[in-house]
């Protein structure tokens, strides 16, 4: 069992599923390369790189396939294309909100618009916290740590304002994102046959667009609805895929709902 975490986010992000789930199997989390106790890898950091790190760790490690793969969000980008790459070498997939290669054409036209001064806006606060931490001015109750069991969440945040390297690798994930996107719509992963697969979307829709994107209400909707048509198309990526909707549950479902990460897995 292999957790894949979303994009910039570490191992420890499955803490409160990990424990759950290694009481009836092996199970696997890890930071990629430049995140958490990982050290630094080589560049651009696309899914292409990525997959082959995993690949190349779990061969190291002497964890032998075949494998589930769980995985959030971004990461769904990296099991699909593991499974593409190594079908003989995976058993099963769960993606938790899984994200799409096509989805940024597929949303609204005014949520594809307030897309890129978004991220403009996630990359400026990535540097601004760069610099800060690297002048040691970084206040590091400010660290936006996820909803974890304490223990965990004081690591994570130490992780994340350790050094400056762990966010440079974020800023660095964050730009190679449309070509990360490309290099699995290229692949043609249309189809992983009868491999076991259930797909966990959200029940609680994502908080609206700022305002001054001009993104609207209907158009809020629209993007909800895309979404989650998207969803019931990775379930249909097999033939035994399967769709469920994590009721109660955000984007974060691992952390919202642990229990029916695990009850997929």
């Amino acid at each position: 069992m292999i957790l894949e975490a979303a994009i910039w986010d570490i191992g420890l992000t499955w803490a409160r599923v990990q424990p759950q789930v290694a009481r009836f199997t092996r199970v696997c989390s890890y930071d990629r390369a430049g995140l958490g106790r990982s050290e630094r890898g080589p560049r651009p950091r696309t899914v292409h790189v990525m997959v082959e790190e995993l690949r190349a760790l779990l061969g190291a490690a002497g964890v032998p396939p075949p494998y589930v793969l769980v995985a959030h969000s971004f990461g769904a980008l990296i099991a699909k294309l593991f499974a593409h790459r190594h079908p003989s070498e995976v058993a099963g997939i769960v993606l938790v909100d899984g994200a799409h290669e096509d989805q940024l054409a597929r949303f609204p036209r005014t949520v594809r618009a307030a897309w890129e001064p978004m991220s403009e806006m996630q990359l400026g606060a990535l540097r601004a916290a760069r610099e800060a931490i690297a002048a040691g001015t970084f206040d590091p109750t400010m660290a936006p740590v996820p909803d974890l069991p304490p223990d965990a969440a004081a690591l994570y945040r130490s992780l994340l304002t350790s050094g400056p390297g762990m966010v440079d690798t974020e800023i660095e994930e964050h730009e190679a994102l449309e070509e990360s996107q490309r290099i699995v719509r290229e692949a043609g992963v249309s189809s992983l046959g009868d491999l076991p697969l259930v797909a966990l979307s959200h029940g609680v829709p994502p908080p609206p667009f700022p305002p001054e994107l001009g993104v609207t209400p209907d158009d809020q909707e629209r993007y909800e609805d895309v979404w989650q048509d998207l969803q019931g198309e990775l379930a249909a990526l097999s033939s035994r895929g399967e769709r469920r909707v994590a009721e109660g549950a955000s984007h974060m479902i691992h952390h919202d709902r642990p229990d029916l990460v695990v009850e997929a897995i």
